[in-house]
């Protein structure tokens, strides 16, 4: 028991005050005896009021005079436990209970009546697994094929459906008779020969043989004998140079 009765008043014009605390409960019965304040400075008035046999509960606090009668405040004193406490540590969950209505409770309930139930869930989670094995299974029969020990077994008709169309390709027959027929036709339009087989000529040293006659290369070579040499145009182009040195000034010279 220390000091629960406390008020701060004016310290200009309210020092020097009997002042007196009241408790209340919440239907207006007075709590134990009326308690006379101390003035601990100036227009601070302080007591203590005994919580011994106080319920849990907040109660009202008055502190006025009785001669004159006269309230000068009000306060609010919480007990827990036989002991002051301030207002963030008065409720309890393990003591107190709220109260609400139905209504209120109805209005703050969540609809939850789209959520599937734990049954229903269950239930889908089984058929997932059942459609998720059906498609590993139709997978792995997708590729179960080996092709060095299977087969595939084909029909005629699909077999012939599938055959590219060769009967405009030249036979290995035709393509063999094309020699002779590009003979037969030269031989139409030029005359006899065996114009396939031809030997045009050999070339030994600059001796040619066409069709068995001789020809000298060298009667198709150019006359060059007369044609300066490289060493002859540089030699023109050296004598040129020093000429050209003992030329005189164009100023000194004739006129043409």
């Amino acid at each position: 028991m220390a000091n629960e009765l406390n008020i701060q008043l004016d310290p200009f014009n309210q020092t020097g005050l009997v002042l007196l605390g009241k408790v209340f409960d919440k239907d207006g019965t007075q709590q134990g005896t009326s308690v006379t304040l101390t003035e601990n400075a100036p227009a601070l008035y302080s007591g203590d009021f005994s919580l011994s046999s106080i319920s849990n509960d907040a109660y009202l606090v008055r502190f006025e005079t009785n001669l004159p009668d006269e309230l000068y405040g009000t306060g609010v004193l919480y007990v827990r436990n036989n002991a002051e406490v301030s207002q963030e540590n008065f409720f309890s969950a393990t003591l107190d209970v709220v109260v609400t209505d139905t209504a209120s409770r109805d209005a703050s309930k969540a609809d939850v009546s789209g959520i599937e139930t734990k049954t229903e869930a269950d239930s889908r989670q089984v058929i997932l697994i059942s459609e998720h094995n059906q498609t590993q299974t139709d997978i792995s029969n997708l590729n179960d094929f080996n092709p060095a020990s299977d087969s595939v077994t084909t029909d005629a008709a699909s077999r012939l459906a599938s055959q590219a169309t060769v009967s405009n390709l030249a036979t290995q027959s035709s393509v063999n008779n094309i020699p002779t027929s590009v003979d037969s036709q030269l031989t139409t339009s030029h005359g006899s020969g065996s114009w396939q087989q031809t030997t045009i000529g050999t070339v030994s040293a600059n001796i040619t043989q066409v069709n068995g006659s001789n020809v000298n290369i060298d009667d198709f070579k150019a006359d060059v004998t007369d044609v300066a040499t490289k060493d002859n145009q540089e030699s023109i182009n050296n004598n040129v140079k020093k000429a050209s040195l003992l030329i005189p000034a164009n100023e000194n010279l004739p006129d043409a």
